[in-house]
């Protein structure tokens, strides 16, 4: 609510005025009254309202002078809105030289009169949030001069005068972080309205906060925090637990809280913000919501990815379409990173290589990856606050629709495909193919696919693959006068011992015996 000062020497007209107006509604509480321009002067000097009604013509000093006093001698930013019985050009003039929001004749026109309060309502809401957003600007780029730049001892006294710093007290620093997804895509934590909502927040827990401490950067709120305002709490821990618990309430994602350890005056600030910025690399170690640097300081981060054996099993159980086994080998992938103690870089190279080499196994079996839901989440999943569990869930999303797209794909080819691949080994039998490579080949599993192809053909793969062989060596033995070693290897046997085997096995005579009952005579 915005408070309102009514100045005119007629009592009645004070009265009916306040009577008329629904000022409540109109975003106002009437908070006085005054009868002549000086007593108003000294009143809004006391109390400074936001905004004045008042006549111009009044005994002792005038509506004009009034405005003028105001606005040129106490420099106050008061709004005004210029009541008159009498419509004289001079003043409406002399109105708009001073600022004047509102001109009004009487009687008042009690809507009219509401439109311009709800008008100047809506313009003090605006220069509220601008200078809100100007001052936190400027106390952003003191505190960023102060922990990234290297300013000279003279320009840090003024720097720590301007934050009302001392260079003596003890500081911690701290990073509040959102991690919104997936309540909501983006967030802005620059948005005065959010900045306002933190700001009164610490309030209730630290009366001595002002906005001055507030530190906006990429996606995260900084809080310089001195100790001497820890006098309710056993320590800096006990506060964080408070702060998380009201913020938890106020916020649809989940609050994670990064803090440094004590510094030791303010020419370390920069430290203890550095402090807290390496403990936001551990955010996936585990599900906890609070980060004591103390609790992570002896850890040494690792900044590589981890070995291709950590990713084989889970694509072999991804490309099966196991949901169960999906789920344990990606809370095994998971673990791992806590274990080897990887950076939030390594992690996210890791997490985009499994959803590269996902995509590629799509892309080698013709399937659309425009038809995954997370597609574009899993490839900008970094560009969010996200945390542990999330992540995790996200990915297990990912791997699973995969792992459909890919089932549905094999049960479309086992309406059609089988012919393919029957086709492929009548083709290719010459080659050292089996059931194996030629799964490999169709991105089937080599189990599925035996147990499919004996279904369609009534024969098992390499039975039918050796009949192929067989057939074919036949038709060489009776067409052509090539020894028995070239026409193994023209039909896939690198073994001309285990061609001879097979063959006989399979016709009950030796090639050599087959060949004769063609030919009289032939030079072996």
């Amino acid at each position: 609510m915005y408070r309102i000062l009514l100045v005119d020497d007629e009592l009645f007209f004070r009265q009916g005025l306040r009577a008329i107006i629904d000022w409540e509604s109109c975003g106002y509480e009437v908070i006085g009254e005054e009868d002549n321009g000086e007593d108003a002067f000294h009143f809004i000097i006391k109390h400074q309202p936001e905004v004045v009604i008042t006549d111009i013509r009044m005994p002792e000093c005038d509506g004009l002078q009034l405005i003028h006093k105001v606005v040129h001698e106490a420099k106050l930013k008061t709004k005004f809105i210029i009541v008159s019985g009498y419509d004289e050009f001079k003043y409406a003039q002399q109105a708009v030289k001073y600022g004047v929001c509102d001109f009004l004749l009487k009687p008042i026109d009690e809507q009219i009169l509401e439109n311009s309060l709800i008008d100047i309502a809506a313009k003090l809401q605006s220069e509220k949030k601008q200078s809100r957003h100007s001052l936190m600007h400027h106390h952003e780029d003191l505190i960023n001069i102060i922990l990234q730049e290297q300013p000279t001892n003279a320009q840090l006294i003024n720097y720590y005068s301007n934050m009302k710093l001392q260079v003596t007290e003890q500081y911690y620093f701290v990073f509040i972080e959102n991690n919104y997804y997936p309540v909501i895509k983006s967030r802005d934590l620059h948005q005065i309205d959010q900045l306002q909502n933190y700001l009164e927040l610490l309030n209730e827990l630290l009366p001595q906060f002002e906005s001055q401490y507030l530190y906006p950067q990429q996606g995260k709120l900084g809080l310089i925090i001195k100790k001497s305002w820890l006098r309710e709490y056993s320590s800096i821990t006990s506060l964080m637990k408070q702060l998380h618990r009201k913020l938890s309430l106020l916020e649809e994602g989940t609050i994670h809280l990064y803090y440094s350890p004590i510094c030791e005056g303010i020419n370390f600030l920069k430290e203890a913000y550095e402090a807290a910025e390496y403990v936001q690399q551990f955010k996936y170690y585990d599900n906890r919501q609070l980060f004591d640097y103390n609790d992570f300081k002896s850890y040494t981060l690792r900044h590589i990815m981890l070995p291709a054996e950590r990713y084989k099993q889970l694509l072999q159980e991804m490309e099966e379409n196991d949901e169960q086994r999906i789920s344990t080998e990606l809370d095994l992938l998971f673990s791992s990173f806590s274990a080897e103690y990887c950076s939030i870089e390594a992690i996210k190279a890791s997490l985009h290589k499994l959803v590269a080499d996902c995509l590629q196994i799509l892309h080698e079996m013709e399937i659309d990856k425009n038809r995954l839901s997370k597609l574009n989440t899993v490839l900008t999943w970094d560009h969010y606050n996200i945390e542990w569990l999330s992540l995790r869930n996200l990915m297990l999303t990912f791997l699973l629709e995969c792992g459909s797209a890919i089932a549905e794909e094999r049960k479309e080819m086992s309406k059609g495909g089988i012919q393919r691949i029957k086709k492929y080994i009548d083709q290719h039998y010459a080659e050292q193919i089996s059931l194996k490579t030629i799964a490999s080949q169709f991105y089937i599993n080599p189990v599925y696919l035996g147990q499919l192809f004996k279904k369609t053909y009534d024969s098992y793969f390499n039975d039918y693959l050796l009949q192929i062989r067989i057939n074919e060596a036949k038709k060489l033995l009776r067409q052509t006068d090539l020894r028995i070693y070239e026409i193994a290897e023209k039909v896939g046997f690198n073994h001309p011992e285990y061609f001879v085997a097979q063959f006989e096995k399979t016709e009950k005579l030796s090639p050599k015996a087959y060949r004769q009952t063609f030919h009289s005579t032939v030079g072996e």
